[in-house]
């Protein structure tokens, strides 16, 4: 006898919204039972496939058969790339399906609203297949990769199965978490600072699981700690008052004219080992600029009270990074994460060669805008 079903959303589709794997189930119950067609409709368009097993896998004597129909009226879509097993396809017109059920046999014809096309055909009617009772062999080779506080990858080898494997179910910390269709799994919901068991299981074309592969433990990292350091030392030194001591003003500022550099000092200490993740110099600008200065390592081998410009320290040769402009009264972060690797006195010179100058509040400043270095550390 005729078995046929009908539900929405399609589970294969070549049209706009594609293939809803959310039906697979629903295919594997009726593909059970010997279903031979179902009708679905969702994308506006008309499609019919060959018949199919619940993987979409061609399957001439027990598969099911299905039509999209779409072509109700509201507007057509169009198609993206043919899914497997698509026979035929039309967005060009509306039109009904008029299906002829027979006890040994069914037959479809599309009617168009208009134009030429149409889609006419017959089948014979099959049993249901005999069952499988076989599960897939377990998956091995599980392992993780891209391990980070917030994401772990999964990879495993792929189940072998009589008739087919349909996909795998990821166990974590003894809970279902997720099913695949591939052999790998990227877990974004992990946090860090935690060990996870995971296994996997893979699942056929006829619902039996295998069994569970052995497990795998992953831990993740901390997540990075931050520390707020603030500046040891911070000047400026004026090239048009070469003997002048700027270390208790409120304001360091970078200039090409009059030239201006800006001196500053910090100590980064007591991480005991810890990896640095990330460093980044903290300015409040007071004064505007096109150009907020280029930054360069520098001897520490100054005083605040003391240094004037001719006995400052000479800058090193490389840019380790810059500032574009600026506005005042805006924070402003510049990474230094390539100079500062772990404990230790770093100093720095900042140049310009812009005569529109940049002035930034300085230690002395008070009201928690002082120049600060962020650090983000990672266990050793």
């Amino acid at each position: 006898m005729n078995v046929l079903a009908y539900w929405h959303h399609p589970r294969f589709s070549s049209g706009v919204h594609g293939s809803d794997v959310t039906f697979e189930d629903f295919w594997l119950d009726l593909y059970r039972a010997g279903a031979d067609v179902v009708l679905s409709g969702h994308d506006h368009d008309y499609e019919r496939f060959a018949p199919q097993d619940p993987t979409g896998t061609l399957d001439v004597a027990y598969g099911i058969r299905q039509f999209v129909v779409g072509t109700g009226g509201v507007g057509l879509s169009s198609f993206g790339t043919a899914a497997p097993n698509s026979e035929l396809r039309d967005a060009s017109t509306f039109g009904v399906l008029q299906l002829t059920l027979k006890p040994d046999s069914y037959a479809w014809r599309f009617f168009p609203a208009s134009g030429a096309f149409t889609d006419v055909g017959s089948a014979f009617v099959h049993d249901a297949p005999p069952p499988d009772i076989s599960a897939p062999s377990a998956p091995d080779g599980l392992a993780a990769a891209d391990v980070s506080e917030s994401h772990v990858s999964l990879t495993w080898n792929p189940a072998a199965d009589d008739v087919g494997v349909t996909g795998y179910e990821l166990v974590r910390n003894g809970i279902a978490r997720a099913f695949t269709t591939e052999a790998q799994f990227n877990d974004t919901d992990v946090l860090g600072g935690q060990t996870y068991e995971y296994l996997v299981r893979a699942r056929d074309a006829w619902g039996n699981l295998s069994p569970l592969s052995a497990p795998l433990q992953v831990s993740t990292p901390s997540p990075p700690s931050s520390l707020v350091i603030a500046l040891s030392a911070d000047t400026t030194v004026r090239a048009d008052r070469p003997a002048s001591n700027y270390g208790s003003a409120t304001a360091i500022a970078v200039d090409g004219s009059p030239l201006k550099d800006i001196l500053l000092t910090f100590t980064l200490s007591g991480i005991s080992g810890a990896r640095v993740v990330s460093a980044r110099l903290r300015l409040y600008c007071i004064d505007s600029s096109s150009f907020g200065g280029a930054f360069y390592l520098a001897p520490t081998t100054w005083a605040e009270g003391t240094v004037t410009w001719d006995t400052a320290p000479g800058a090193s040769s490389g840019v380790v990074n810059s500032l574009g402009a600026v506005t005042s009264g805006s924070w402003y972060e510049v990474d230094l994460t390539s100079v500062i690797t772990g404990e230790g006195t770093y100093g720095f010179r900042i140049a310009s060669a812009s005569t529109n100058g940049a002035d930034y509040a300085s230690r002395e400043a008070g009201g928690g805008l002082a120049p600060t270095l962020i650090v983000e550390l990672a266990p050793p």
